[in-house]
């Protein structure tokens, strides 16, 4: 019927609005029978005056068709009233059936009484148009009552479905529990957005083009993980990493792609500047322990020790190495590490590790890391090179402090006649006082740092100081003091103002002490 919702669609709602139009087609049908019998009886008794008075009215000789259709009207009134009276689900069916029930038979009663009545008197003609209505209405309420007994196996359904699937846990919560997990692809962008201020000393200052650097982190399932980072500038596009994470167990990750060099904490951990309590990375990370990444297979995990609250981390890697553009002839072919750990889809294979220790509760880090780079010249005889790095930290409350050093050893022997000793370290101390009432003075920070290298087999007095990216660059034994007031202006929004010292030793002065600024917006 036009209009008419599908049983499907049926809610609760208009099951009920049904079960009382039911109802109310119930109640007229009384009346009809009710009306139907006074007449007969007045027209019985043949006495006008007499049909007010109710002890003297006639008692109507009924059918035994129609005391028999009473008995089970009374019968089927007592079984509804049950039904609506126990509340379960189940009964709402039979509530139904027995109102259709309860219809039918006052319609027999209807025609019963009307046909008795027509013996009698013409009146009985218009109270059978009456019926015939009743019975239009009766079909359309038939039709009804199929619908009804659909809606109500939805219903029932519905409840059952509730109770088997927690209905009111989020739909991400359930997913966990299925065992086939649909391979949804949810994917999340993070990243920061970047501006820096730098000015040497005698020199003019510099507005750095800004960097975007977005994060893209996608689920494929319960096992495989994307993720990746890019570096835009005027420069154009970097990719420090870009991998594939697959879930083994609990205790251990495979990682496919490209990813960053677990050399130390500081690099897979805080080498980016929303990390970075300070404009520029420790002295150190120039010229001995490079910050770089690799294309390979990486093994990683991590796991409490027995009962302890100590936690163990580990991984185990291999892949490209670091790799000179051709051939080494001379010392200036050899030190720049910036350049050598710059290359990229090289021939090179090095390979690694880190152990680490956890207290998570004390807010206490410490590890060691070693890498191995095979013949990072492409020449012959082989050049290789190794370093061992060691690191440290301690992040609690107010207070942050963290320690890291390195040592490189870098055959060069067979080109320069000596090999290459790299060695350098960094102390960081961080103050910020949460707990202040004051607004402006809760959102600083300050922060001291400590950098030093020192280099063997290295001669200054052959090198091109203007061949490298900056100053600072240069492999010249050094002590950095740098320090740093933040400002974090929004919980994920900081601003720096430093100042760097780099005091040069053994009578080299590159006066490359610098002042810096930077604005950092995460998201």
């Amino acid at each position: 019927m036009e209009g008419e919702k599908s049983p499907a669609s049926l809610s609760a709602d208009a099951f009920q609005t049904q079960m009382r139009e039911q109802r109310e087609r119930i109640d007229a049908l009384i009346k009809v029978v009710e009306t139907l019998t006074g007449q007969l009886e007045r027209v019985l008794s043949n006495d006008s005056a007499s049909s007010n008075k109710a002890d003297n009215r006639p008692k109507l000789e009924e059918s035994p068709a129609l005391r028999q259709n009473r008995r089970v009207f009374a019968k089927l009134r007592e079984e509804e009233q049950e039904a609506q009276a126990a509340q379960k689900p189940e009964e709402m069916q039979k509530q139904l059936e027995l109102q259709r029930k309860q219809i039918d038979v006052l319609n027999k009663m209807v025609k019963l009484l009307a046909e008795q009545l027509q013996k009698q008197e013409p009146i009985v003609s218009k109270l059978q148009t009456d019926v015939a209505g009743l019975d239009g209405r009766s079909l359309q309420g038939a039709a009804r009552d199929q619908q009804l007994g659909y809606a109500l196996d939805n219903l029932t359904e519905h409840v059952d479905s509730t109770q088997r699937y927690w209905s009111m846990l989020p739909a991400t919560l359930k997913e966990l529990a299925d065992p086939s997990y649909n391979n949804e692809t949810p994917l999340s962008i993070y990243g920061q957005v970047v501006e820096r201020y730098h000015q040497f000393n005698g020199r003019s200052g510099v507005f750095e083009s800004p960097t975007f650097s977005p994060f893209f982190l996608l689920t494929l399932n319960q096992r495989i993980f994307l993720e990746a980072n890019l570096d835009i500038n005027n420069l154009g596009v970097g990719v420090p990493w870009a991998q594939m994470d697959f879930i083994l167990n609990d205790k251990m990750t495979a990682v496919v792609g490209r990813y960053l060099l677990p050399i130390g904490f500081y690099n897979e951990r805080l080498n980016f500047e929303w990390g970075n309590k300070m404009y520029d990375s420790p002295l150190m990370f120039r010229q001995v322990s490079p910050l770089a990444s690799t294309d390979g297979v990486q093994l990683r995990g991590s796991s409490y020790l027995f009962s302890t609250p100590i936690k163990l981390e580990y991984s185990i890697y291999g892949g490209n190495g670091m790799q000179l553009a051709g051939p080494p002839s001379a010392l200036a072919d050899l030190v720049d590490l910036n350049v050598l750990a710059g290359s990229d889809e090289v021939h090179a294979k090095a390979m690694g590790g880190r152990l680490g220790m956890w207290l998570p509760k004390w807010g206490v880090n410490a590890g060691v890391s070693g890498y191995y780079d095979h013949n990072y010249s492409l020449s012959s005889p082989n050049l290789n090179l190794g370093i061992v790095s060691v690191d440290a930290s301690y992040h609690r409350g107010n207070l942050d402090a963290r320690f890291e050093g390195a040592a490189m050893n870098q055959q060069a022997a067979a080109v320069i006649g000596n090999d290459i000793k790299r060695a350098g370290l960094y102390a960081q101390l961080a103050y910020r006082r949460y707990d202040l009432p004051n607004g402006f003075f809760q959102k600083l920070e300050f922060v001291a740092r400590y950098s030093l290298e020192r280099f063997q087999g290295i001669d200054p007095t052959q090198l091109d100081f203007t061949s490298f990216q900056n100053s600072t660059y240069v492999p010249v034994d050094r002590n950095q003091y740098a320090f740093s007031i933040n400002y974090y202006f929004y919980p994920s929004g900081i601003v720096k103002f430093g100042y760097e010292i780099n005091q040069e030793l053994h009578g080299v002065n590159l006066n490359d002490n610098v002042f810096f600024s930077q604005v950092v917006w995460a998201f």
